[in-house]
């Protein structure tokens, strides 16, 4: 019984707990035969080093004689009748009975090879949480090193009182179920903590934004952005100024807007929204060739709803009509003919005609009079939170610029804020900015050069809380691959992955790319039966002891192996809400504490710091010539 309990002692040791008893212990040893080579020497030199002791010298330099520690023996038998000549046995037997179990006690466990014979699954360490390479899934074999002992980077917990970062360029899945503390332990300590680089937060509620933006200010240099779209004290941001307009990309850049705008994607029949979102795609483009590359959503929705006539008369007043002067815009002609290179359409560009916006609106109008009525009451119906005051008013224009998140002098805070209430209707505007981040800042790579042609000076953490609440974006999902290699960060948070699934299916990318994937207590099955399975088994070996009865009865022992899984679902479902659980490629599953930043004094005095309430109102920003 005392054994056992001396056993179990041990095993639940810490790591540095155990370094110091076997450390302790070998000092002891140590000492102790380093007293007894010098009681030896000692006593030879008292007695002027007797030529009988000499068949004992160890070393023997200039007269300095060290004994070898049986002569103990032979001093302490001596007067033993024939004992003295097994002296140096016994010694070396006793040495040996003490020694070798101590050597054995003190090899490390990873030393002796471990059954895995039904699986290898173990708890990770602090020892584990150091480098280890490993591969980006579904891209080139390039190696990236990941490091949860970095001094900057994302907070995730903390082990041993040493906080867990992940600075590397990987993306991170956080689950985390609502009211868990997801924002007090790993969102606000990362704000003001250890990531100084360019952010972009999805800020439901604007709590983030409370807490942390003052010290990213006034700490980290940062420049602060609130966008808040139905607040009259938002900064200002034009999906259209992002339009690379009299540019080849010009219309991927208009559908991109109108598609994400007009499409339901869970609509029966697509028609109608396809139709609506083609509509939307010319009358963007038309708008900003009308005012020379100024234009936002909201002119296009007063075209729509002009009164001044039926849309279908002022469509084909638009058709086959010049939408710029030849003879003076000479700069909006020579891009155009660079661009459009067919015969026909080149006649058309020096006529003043866009062939693009032309050819929409023919289609529009070919599609009949009723037809042509229920594409436009689609397309809106989607535009109409464009119609808010403060929505158009903050919309207008732009205060920022996508490529000044990563290309400014100064690191970028840009928090996106909603209400609960309004995801909704705004959710199309917030996917519009998150897809324009993807597709704006990840240029064509210049692979002759090995770098960017573009120059990024700071990172991009998008830190995107709550995001399948504001809809599928597809472009997002087949983004998270390469992102990375152009310095952003993601870290996706949702409230269960059966959340995630029903938005993005079982077979989605997200899962694949994020290699730092963080969960709090589950409180559905999909996560709790996700986890377990992704974990795996461990194997457990078993011994049967069994007699026949009796005192000199034959006693037998058998030993049976099974695996078991090292987290069941319904443990998962009762795992400590003060701990998180995280699954980092390449290594073991960690188990971690929370971290709370309003009762840690790393954090608590760093949040609420005041801000200047007009810095997001000025245009702090010298925008890049062209924009």
């Amino acid at each position: 019984m005392l054994s056992d309990i001396k056993k179990i002692r041990w095993k639940n040791m810490k790591r540095k707990e155990k370094i110091f008893v076997i450390g302790t212990i070998s000092w002891i040893i140590i000492t102790l035969i380093l007293i007894l080579f010098f009681y030896l020497s000692n006593y030879a030199r008292i007695l002027n080093y007797p030529k009988i002791f000499d068949k004992y010298i160890l070393i023997n330099i200039e007269n300095i004689k060290i004994y070898r520690p049986n002569l103990f023996m032979y001093k302490s038998l001596s007067k033993v009748p024939n004992a003295t000549k097994w002296a140096k046995y016994e010694f070396m037997i006793i040495l040996a009975l003490i020694t070798v179990p101590y050597i054995i006690f003190c090899l490390p466990i990873k030393w002796i090879p471990k059954d895995i014979s039904h699986g290898s699954a173990r708890w990770g360490t602090f020892d584990d949480l150091g480098l280890s390479g490993f591969l980006i899934p579904n891209t080139a074999a390039k190696a990236f090193e990941l490091n949860l002992l970095e001094e900057s980077g994302v907070v995730l917990g903390e082990v041993d009182g040493r906080l867990i970062k992940d600075n590397g360029k990987t993306h991170i899945l956080l689950s985390a179920p609502t009211r868990t503390g997801k924002g007090v332990s790993v969102i606000i300590p990362t704000l003001v903590d250890s990531w100084k680089d360019s952010v972009l937060v999805l800020d439901i509620k604007g709590e983030n934004y409370q807490m942390t933006a003052g010290w990213r200010q006034k700490q980290f240099n940062n420049t602060i952005f609130k966008f808040s779209p139905l607040s009259v004290d938002s900064c200002s941001f034009n999906p259209m100024r992002e339009v690379r307009y009299l540019t080849p990309d010009e219309i991927d850049d208009a559908k991109t807007i109108a598609q994400i705008i007009v499409i339901d994607e869970g609509a029966s029949d697509p028609f109608w929204g396809l139709a609506g979102s083609d509509l939307a795609t010319t009358l963007i483009l038309y708008e900003l060739y009308k005012g020379k590359g100024e234009a936002n959503l909201s002119s296009v929705v007063k075209f729509i709803t002009d009164p001044s006539g039926p849309l279908e008369d002022r469509l084909k007043k638009l058709i086959n009509r010049p939408i710029f002067n030849p003879n003076k815009d000479k700069e909006i002609l020579e891009k155009l003919l660079s661009i459009y290179t067919s015969k026909s359409d080149q006649e058309q560009i020096k006529k003043g005609i866009h062939p693009f916006i032309d050819r929409g609106l023919a289609d529009a109008l070919g599609k009949g009079e009723k037809t042509l009525q229920s594409i436009v009451a689609t397309a809106k119906a989607k535009l109409s939170i464009f119609e808010s005051p403060n929505v158009e008013k903050n919309t207008s224009q732009s205060d920022f610029r996508i490529l000044d998140l990563m290309a400014a002098d100064k690191p970028i805070s840009l928090y996106i804020v909603v209400p609960p209430g309004q995801i909704q209707p705004l959710a199309p505007l917030l996917r519009i900015l998150i897809i324009q981040c993807v597709q704006l800042l990840t240029p064509e790579m210049d692979y002759a050069g090995n770098s960017n042609k573009i120059k990024f000076k700071h990172r991009l953490l998008m830190l995107l809380d709550e995001f399948p609440a504001i809809g599928k974006m597809e472009i997002l999902e087949k983004a998270i691959g390469f992102v990375a290699g152009y310095g952003m960060k993601m870290m996706l948070v949702v409230q269960s992955l059966d959340q995630l699934n029903k938005i993005y299916t079982e077979n989605n990318m997200f899962m694949g790319n994020c290699q730092v994937q963080v969960f709090y207590t589950a409180n559905d099955n999909k996560t709790a039966e996700y986890i377990s399975k992704t974990i795996g088994q461990e194997t457990i070996v078993t011994k049967n002891y069994s007699s026949d009865g009796g005192f000199f009865s034959k006693k037998s022992i058998s030993v049976s192996k099974s695996g078991r899984d090292l987290i069941k679902p319904d443990e998962m479902r009762r795992f400590p809400l003060d701990k998180i659980l995280l699954l980092v490629g390449g290594k073991p599953p960690i188990k971690s504490n929370k971290v709370l930043f309003f009762k840690d004094k790393r954090f608590k005095d760093k949040v609420k710091l005041p801000i200047n309430p007009t810095v997001h109102m000025q245009k702090e920003l010298e925008l890049q010539e062209g924009k």
